[in-house]
């Protein structure tokens, strides 16, 4: 190895970044989110996007 990381390492996690599968996880009532994917939802709403349940 050349102690290069690859992207998919996880030390490389921003927890100030919203990620889409945190997102959802917040959506869904699951404990497995940041500040940032509770945020994420209503900066969408913003521009009108609204996600509903069926």
């Amino acid at each position: 190895m050349d102690g290069r990381r690859s992207p998919a390492d996880p030390s490389r996690l921003n927890p100030g970044v919203a990620h889409n599968a945190r997102v959802w996880n917040y959506w869904l009532g699951g404990k497995d989110h940041y500040p940032a994917d509770r945020a994420f939802p209503a900066q969408v709403a913003q521009y009108g996007a609204v996600a509903r349940k069926p």
